[in-house]
């Protein structure tokens, strides 16, 4: 028998999920024309975004895509940073061949992938409750709801981070190829030609794997979607579809290979190793975070990127949110035996979160981008509970107040996906600028060190010193080894011309990590305003010999040799910062070659 041959009878649905619960659904209404769906999703989602293509980098984005090497070539398997998430960087790479690193093209991307994943959302949810054992409950309004789930999943903001935070592209885009994994499995059971779509589900599968880690429980949760939705029995599943699971489970293999190759990114990454998070203590603190993010799901209020969520060993901090998410995993298991497909919607959530907020350990407790693909289970539970209660209570009812009833419905859910989008249209605005993006951060986690730290960074770029020097105090007394802090506050302090207190700073940096080229070659800029310029080159020197390739202190130290008359050493200089990629200052050059007599 062909191992992938899809089921030739529909399963006999179970008595608890076609049970009677009164009139027809809310959403019952027949979406006939198969343009409509897709239309309000591409409607909704671009009007929701529109103003994300102008928002700007933040946090990690410009060194992990602008400064990265992996982008500027489509021989991205050569380089470090894109080799542990090949695909994804991959993208990275074609926008870049495409149109260079304009935010703009990256943000279009962003939500291009959002927009297919709503997509195929809609699509699943659909086939899921039109096909099979729920047929006989949701069959006549599988539409209505699939377009519910799909819209307000897309509208949310609590997707924002990982569709307008540009390098959370491996979020959304991981979340496509699960989906279309899922999905394709799905479309195999009615499809003549089968075998195309579990090829499909495999290859996307894979892709997933080569995208983000957390597609590792991808196949999991198809062997589990089957056996609830479409196979009676185990010996069934394995019987009809063995060939196809083995092939599934063979992805797990791509995942591997990719982390062994490149496990030195964990380090760098801070994630299971050398996070300083046991997993004992990562595990007892996630089921706040898991709180928190069901919370953001219900009212998301006060979004934040960085949170830096602090590990807790206080037991009365610990042990509530570890009490309620156990009181939800065993109600989930209890939902699991007794309503199978409810306890899979539960589950799943759970099951996509785990490798993020379960046990193995990551420098960082907190991100809402994690919640992207555990939402849509949050969100189907929630339409489809309301659309119970709504079947409750238009039992008995006389048709024409049904009508009226059932428009309420609508607009009612029209004016959810409104709200929610409004609130992703403001949350995208905090992204227009790094500036205005740290601003809010830092007032809403006024504890956080790197929000601190940040804001004071670009407050600096912002010709604001003295509010970056607040900014900084703040993120040295939260956190006293940030060394950056330290040169960021120095460079402030000289900008105001406080020079002794800049050098302080830099000194205090350079006693925490001695061999800091950085430290050295700012703590010379400083000496030379304030007119100190025998120490000046020797913190120059110093810093080119811990990193010949410094091109910003071959500038500096150019000018030295200009203030000396030795302008031959200072067009050696000027020639070796060019080769290095920096440009000294154009009056600088023309004050040079007026003064030598000659150009370079």
């Amino acid at each position: 028998m062909n191992h992938f041959e899809p089921s030739t009878c529909t399963p006999k649905p179970d008595p608890v999920e076609v049970e009677s619960t009164g009139g027809p659904s809310a959403l019952g209404v027949r979406w006939n024309r198969p343009w409509v769906a897709p239309a309000l999703i591409l409607a909704v989602g671009t009007v929701v975004y529109a103003n994300s293509l102008w928002g700007d980098f933040v946090l990690d984005e410009y060194y992990f895509i602008a400064e990265n090497p992996a982008v500027k070539s489509l021989r991205f398997w050569e380089y470090d940073l894109g080799s542990l998430r090949p695909v994804g960087f991959f993208t990275f790479a074609l926008n870049y061949a495409v149109g260079g690193l304009e935010p703009g093209g990256l943000h279009a991307v962003n939500l291009a992938i959002h927009l297919a994943a709503a997509g195929l959302l809609f699509a699943l949810v659909r086939n899921t409750l039109a096909q099979g054992r729920l047929a006989p409950r949701y069959g006549s309004s599988a539409r209505g709801l699939a377009l519910a789930v799909a819209l307000v999943w897309l509208a949310h903001p609590l997707q924002t981070q990982a569709v307008t935070y540009i390098y959370q592209r491996l979020e959304s885009l991981m979340a496509l190829f699960y989906l279309l994994t899922l999905f394709a499995f799905v479309r195999a059971q009615r499809s003549t030609r089968p075998l195309a779509w579990y090829a499909l589900s495999v290859v996307s599968c894979a892709l997933g794997m080569g995208t983000k880690e957390v597609m590792i429980t991808a196949p999991v949760a198809v062997l589990w979607y089957d056996r609830v939705f479409v196979a009676r029995t185990w010996r069934e599943l394995f019987r009809r579809r063995l060939v196809y699971y083995v092939a599934l489970a063979g992805t797990w293999g791509v995942l591997a290979g990719l982390m062994i190759r490149s496990w030195s990114s964990y380090e760098h990454g801070g994630v299971l190793v050398k996070t300083g998070i046991s997993p004992l203590e990562y595990a007892v603190n996630e089921p706040a975070v898991i709180l928190h993010y069901l919370r953001l799901a219900f009212w998301p209020r006060g979004l934040c990127l960085e949170y830096s969520w602090p590990v807790s060993h206080d037991a009365w901090e610990i042990g509530p949110p570890l009490a309620a998410i156990a009181v939800l995993a065993a109600a989930t298991l209890w939902a699991m035996v007794r309503w199978p497909a409810l306890g899979f919607l539960a589950g799943m959530f759970f099951l996509v979160l785990a490798p993020t907020s379960s046990i193995a350990p990551i420098k960082d407790l907190a991100y809402e981008h994690r919640m992207y693909l555990p939402l849509a289970a949050l969100v189907i539970l929630t339409v489809l509970a309301a659309d119970w209660r709504w079947r409750r209570s238009a039992r008995s009812r006389g048709e024409q107040r049904q009508r009226r009833r059932t428009a309420a419905a609508i607009a009612l859910a029209a004016g959810v996906v409104a709200a929610l989008g409004i609130g992703t249209i403001v949350r995208n605005e905090d992204y227009r600028s790094a500036l205005v993006f740290w601003a809010d951060n830092s007032q809403k986690r006024p504890d956080n060190p790197s929000a601190r730290f940040n804001y004071g960074k670009y407050l600096i770029e912002a010709d604001e010193p003295g509010e970056a020097v607040l900014q900084l105090n703040e993120a040295i007394r939260l956190k006293p080894r940030l060394i950056r802090a330290y040169l960021n506050r120095g460079f402030a302090l000289m900008q105001l011309k406080r020079y002794d207190e800049s050098i302080r700073d830099y000194n205090r940096a350079i006693r925490f990590q001695y061999d800091l080229p950085t430290a050295y070659n700012y703590r010379g800029l400083c000496y030379e305003q304030w007119g100190k310029l025998a120490e000046a080159i020797q913190d120059y020197n110093h810093a080119i010999e811990l990193k010949p390739g410094y091109a910003d202190a071959y500038a500096n130290r150019a000018r030295y040799f200009f203030t000396q008359k030795r302008y031959g050493r200072a067009w050696s200089d000027v020639r070796r910062s060019r080769q290095l990629g920096a440009e000294p200052d154009a009056d600088f050059l023309r004050t040079l070659t007026s003064a030598s007599g000659h150009g370079e």
